[in-house]
C-alpha cells in the first residue's frame, strides 16, 4: 500500500481514529475504509477532498505527496496553455492578414506583367 492510501491509514492510526469513526465523519458506509485498505484501492478525488475538508489538521503537502506538485503544475500548465492559445490565435489572424496582402500584391504583379506582355506584343 503506497501513497495517499498509506498516509491516510497512518493518519488514522496516529490520531487513534477508528475506521468506524472515520466512516461516520466522512459519510461512508460501514466497512468502506477497511475494504479500501484491504483491497489497496485508489482513492477518488472527491474522497480525498472530503478527507482534507473533514480532517483540517492534515498537512496537504504531506497527505498528497507529489500530487501537490502535479496539481500546482497542472494549474500552471492550464494558464500557459491559455496564453499560448491566445498567441496562436493572434498569429493566425496576422498570417491571414498578411496572406490577403500577398494575394493583393500577386494580383497587381500579374496585372502589370500582363500589361507589359501585351505592350511587347503590340510593339
Amino acid at each position: 500500500m503506497e501513497g495517499i492510501l498509506q498516509r491516510f491509514k497512518e493518519y488514522l492510526e496516529t490520531n487513534k481514529i477508528s475506521y468506524y469513526k472515520a466512516e461516520r465523519d466522512l459519510g461512508l458506509g460501514n466497512g468502506a475504509i477497511g475494504k479500501m485498505f484491504k483491497r489497496e484501492s485508489s482513492m477518488k478525488a472527491d474522497l480525498i477532498q472530503n478527507i482534507l475538508a473533514t480532517y483540517k489538521d492534515i498537512d496537504k503537502e504531506w497527505f498528497l505527496g507529489e500530487k501537490v506538485i502535479e496539481i500546482t503544475n497542472m494549474d500552471d500548465l492550464k494558464k500557459e496553455n491559455e496564453i499560448l492559445r491566445i498567441k496562436l490565435s493572434s498569429a493566425l489572424k496576422e498570417v491571414a492578414s498578411k496572406d490577403e496582402v500577398i494575394k493583393s500584391k500577386d494580383e497587381l504583379i500579374n496585372q502589370l506583367i500582363g500589361r507589359d506582355l501585351s505592350k511587347r506584343r503590340l510593339g
